[in-house]
């Protein structure tokens, strides 16, 4: 199976599972927590979302190796070929709750690759909306097939950023890197807007294609327990790099890199183009 090949079967596997996400989304039990396979909490909209993976490797008859959020570890068949690291559904609050921004993640890989970077081709197909982002290796990042290109602002003045601050407790966290980012601008009225979308696949896809001009999440690095995961950012990672955005990611020093491990947490933090990230370091070393 070919990168083109395995592109083409993840992007049918993301498609079928946005089906199976229109019919259970809103799905809302306030209860009992569970956890799953990598020790992210389960909910009750995830489990079909699970499933639905599941089903589709069992049909595909495809020798692969498939990581999940909740179900870890699977090989389909003898002698996998190919590894697939996949977010069933990123954004999983938003999607119980009916609200916007909410996805799947998938990265297909060599059975040999050793680290997430190496992703040959990579879907972050959204739910919520008809998008659909996709990336192999040399050849491009698309949206809805064509191509993307991030931000080309160069300064911090009116620029976005994504940051990781999706929970109250996360807030204090990231109040300092607010002040400091806004320190940075020549007026309040043009001061840094941040934003905080509940799902990093996403914030990495907008900010491939300019929808944001940076990206930073710390969690990880500062010991909050809900963190992103390998799987939340393998295949934002792809189409940044694709599309020529520049990121760093890793566990507690963010330019460490990551083992092709689900149970890995993540740091991210990247720019649209070089200039800005040089800024955004040297803001927030």
């Amino acid at each position: 199976m070919s990168s083109q090949e395995a592109l083409t079967l993840a992007v049918d596997l993301a498609r079928k599972l946005k089906k199976t996400a229109a019919d259970f989304h809103g799905e809302y039990t306030d209860g009992i927590i569970h956890y799953g396979a990598t020790g992210d909490v389960t909910y009750e909209v995830d489990v079909p979302l699970e499933r639905a993976v599941d089903s589709y490797f069992k049909v595909q008859k495809i020798p692969c190796r498939v990581m999940t959020e909740d179900s870890g570890v699977k090989d389909y068949g003898d002698d996998p070929e190919y590894v697939f690291l996949i977010d069933p559904l990123d954004g999983s609050r938003n999607a119980r709750r009916t609200l916007p921004m909410h996805c799947c993640s998938i990265a297909a890989y060599d059975i040999n690759a050793k680290e997430i970077s190496e992703a040959l081709c990579a879907v972050v197909a959204r739910f919520d909306a008809d998008e659909e982002f996709t990336a192999e290796r040399g050849c491009g990042a698309t949206l809805n097939g064509r191509r993307i290109k991030p931000s080309r602002k160069k300064s911090l003045d009116d620029a976005v950023i994504a940051m990781g601050c999706h929970f109250a407790s996360a807030v204090p966290i990231f109040a300092e890197a607010g002040r400091r980012l806004g320190s940075q601008v020549e007026s309040p009225e043009r001061d840094v807007w941040v934003k905080a979308y509940g799902s990093t696949a996403l914030e990495l896809a907008f900010l491939a294609c300019g929808r944001v001009d940076m990206i930073y999440d710390v969690r990880a690095g500062a010991g909050l327990k809900a963190t992103p995961k390998t799987y939340d950012i393998a295949a934002g990672l792809l189409l940044c790099q694709e599309a020529g955005a520049i990121v760093e990611y890793g566990g507690r020093r963010i330019p460490q890199k990551l083992a092709l491990d689900p149970k890995l947490p993540a740091q991210v933090r990247g720019a649209g183009n070089k200039r800005l990230f040089n800024t955004l370091v040297n803001t927030l070393p």
